[in-house]
């Protein structure tokens, strides 16, 4: 339930921004959670970060087309 909560956010995020950068925001924010991660002494193998980061992104990118799509110029 959190993934879905996760991903719909990141989707929301960037159909509300509208600018390709925003499929930066996921990407960033998962570099700063796994670097912290790995900081304090984890392991990346333990969380699904990756998984998790590539899916937002994608849902970032798809929100941004759809809103390319819906809105007119």
């Amino acid at each position: 339930m959190s993934l879905l909560l996760l991903v719909v956010g990141a989707g929301a995020i960037a159909f509300l921004i509208g600018k390709v950068w925003a499929t930066t925001i996921p990407v960033v924010i998962g570099v700063v959670v796994g670097t912290l991660v790995l900081a304090v002494g984890g392991s990346l193998d333990d969380t699904p970060l990756p998984f998790v980061t590539a899916l937002a992104t994608v849902a970032a990118g798809s929100a941004i087309f759809v809103r390319r799509r819906v809105t007119p110029t």
